[in-house]
Order: structure tokens, then C-alpha cells, then sequence
């Protein structure tokens, strides 16, 4: 899903395009409230989260 909207917000040459207008369905939509629950969920864990994945 995310991998779908970076492409169209991309232009050819990688760069991010300015502006970008989307269609998304209401199952699309849901996965987006879905994905922003959970990274609200993890945000406080943010620096524990990035010191365990360097770590290893």
C-alpha cells in the first residue's frame, strides 16, 4: 500500500513531485487509519526502538 502511494508521488527521475492527487478506495483508506494507529502506538517506543535495531 504505501509502496503504491510513493510511486505516485514520485516523478520518473525519483524526485518528489510537488504536488500530488490521489483516488483511494475506502479499503485503502482504512489501511491508511490502520498504519497511522499504529505508528501513533509506537512513536513513545520510537528511540528503544531504533537503539535495539542498531544494536542487533
Amino acid at each position: 500500500m504505501v509502496e503504491t502511494l510513493l510511486l505516485h508521488c514520485t516523478m520518473k527521475g525519483g524526485e518528489i513531485a510537488a504536488e500530488t492527487h490521489l483516488t483511494i478506495t475506502a479499503a485503502e483508506a482504512e489501511e491508511l487509519l490502520m498504519l497511522a494507529a499504529r505508528l501513533r502506538r509506537i512513536a513513545p517506543f520510537e528511540a528503544e526502538i531504533k537503539r535495539l535495531v542498531i544494536r542487533g
